[in-house]
């Protein structure tokens, strides 16, 4: 290879951009907060212009602070979050705001749920089932509140490919983008075509659907465009877009069933790569098909992950509640501080950071967590009690004074 790589990553939160050179070594990086909108009735949706915006204004940065000549950039590649739904036009353009992963408004005009004898050939077929907060669910969702968006959709796509579309002009996708829209039947690798048996169950229209690329072959050139918007070559290549957590594993190394990965970003989620499709859904485990040749991507979604030091930070240590002292700007820095004091182990308390439900190794959606004791820093552990959500006797009670979660214990 020569010249540059932008590396693009399109996260939950934020987007971060980096330069990278041909030995793999990092040059610069820049990042952005992304807003995030929470609608009354349970949405959470972001803008894909601003996406876009972000994505340009860090790579513009991180070029030039870097001394990089924009046309030695010749490689650009995107990688992103994935299981969120975006609405775009022929030319990879978007048409409304993105559903995220979380949003569960599409639930309630899920077509698929009311059959639970599906289920087998959900798994044997895809790996997955329907969950309702998915992409059936929010393609339902658009079709039932915006009949206009639907019709006017050329396709229906994950974030890295409504991305890489936008910087190339043409709306494509993989069988391993394509995952979280149970669409492809993925007992074979590197297939190029959908399920007529999955279309048929979900009721996704396959004209709604991208065209289907070989997994491993970059996305094609970037437009005019994309690259004066980017700051980088107008002869680069856009490579093959994937998903977050499968670039995150790969770059641990972990690339075969003898290693095991550790993510952690806004979601939590350990990975390694087996040469077959497998499946184990009783614990959350199953398998997508990986760019790499003939390999899945094994993944256990933990939930969140990352986000719950930020969540501790911003609600229980410097709330804005006008009972404590305001956020400063080296919070983080105080708040590891305060944690490198505990002793190993935290005395004994743990971390369980289901703030919107566990996945891997049980999928319960009413899993929550709750605070710390006053034994060592509450930050080390950050929270440690479990409750459920549908028990009010297991509902936690705010204390004012020390921001501490009173968890009533029960037993069920």
């Amino acid at each position: 290879m020569s010249g540059y790589v932008l590396a693009v990553d399109l996260g939950s939160t934020g987007v971060k951009v980096a330069v990278v050179d041909e030995h793999g070594t990092v040059l610069g990086a820049a990042g952005q907060v992304l807003t995030t909108i929470f609608t009354a009735d349970g949405g959470v949706e972001q803008d894909p212009n601003e996406w876009w915006a972000a994505i340009g204004q860090c790579a513009r940065r991180v070029v030039g602070s870097t001394g990089v000549a924009a046309a030695d950039v010749t490689l650009v590649a995107v990688t992103s979050q994935y299981s969120s739904t975006v609405a775009v036009d022929v030319r990879g353009l978007p048409l409304t705001n993105a559903v995220m992963w979380m949003d569960g408004r599409g639930r309630r005009v899920h077509p698929t749920l009311a059959d639970p004898t599906s289920l087998p050939t959900w798994l044997d077929i895809h790996g997955m089932a329907p969950s309702g907060n998915d992409h059936i669910g929010h393609i339902a969702l658009i079709r039932a509140t915006q009949p206009e968006t639907y019709l006017a959709a050329h396709a229906f796509v994950e974030p890295m490919d409504a991305v890489a579309a936008r910087m190339t002009g043409t709306v494509t996708a993989t069988q391993s983008t394509m995952f979280a829209m149970l669409s492809v039947d993925n007992r074979t690798w590197g297939l190029t075509s959908y399920s007529e048996e999955l279309l048929a169950l979900s009721m996704l229209d396959p004209a709604k659907l991208p065209a289907l690329v070989p997994l491993g072959e970059p996305r094609g050139p970037i437009t005019s465009e994309a690259a004066e918007h980017l700051g980088v070559s107008p002869a680069a290549v856009v490579a093959g877009a994937t998903i977050d957590s499968v670039t995150s594993s790969l770059g641990t190394g972990a690339i075969d069933a003898t290693r095991c990965g550790l993510i952690i970003g806004t979601t939590s989620v350990m990975a390694t790569h087996v040469p077959t499709k497998r499946l184990d859904h009783g614990h959350g485990l199953t398998t997508a098909p990986s760019p790499v040749r003939d390999s899945y991507f094994l993944v256990a979604e933990n939930g969140i992950g990352g986000k719950a030091l930020e969540v501790f930070v911003e609600q229980m240590v410097y709330p804005d509640d006008g009972l404590g002292a305001a956020r400063p700007a080296d919070a983080f820095e105080r708040v590891l501080a305060a944690a490198a004091t505990a002793p190993p182990g935290s005395n004994g308390v743990l971390f369980l950071p289901w703030l919107v439900g566990s996945l891997a190794p049980a999928y319960q959606r009413r899993t929550g967590a709750g605070s710390s004791t006053s034994d060592c820093p509450a930050v080390a552990p950050t929270w440690h009690a479990l409750y459920w959500r549908g028990s009010p006797s297991t509902r936690p009670g705010c204390c004012p004074t020390s921001r501490h979660w009173l968890i009533t214990p029960t037993t069920r």
